[in-house]
């Protein structure tokens, strides 16, 4: 929740979009499975997720 606090409260935030938050929560999602070793999260997830961009 800290990464999110500090996003959240960054002077950008105010010209994220609806979808700006959305890709943020799905990244820092992620992020936490691939950190975490009980949560590990195939690394072809993660491939996927940033092609779509």
């Amino acid at each position: 929740m800290e990464l999110w606090g500090s996003l959240a409260g960054s002077v950008e935030a105010r010209f994220y979009s609806a979808a700006d938050w959305q890709r943020a929560r799905l990244e820092l999602f992620y992020f936490q499975r691939t950190t975490t070793p009980a949560l590990r999260v195939p690394d072809f997830f993660m491939s996927s997720v940033s092609q779509a961009t």
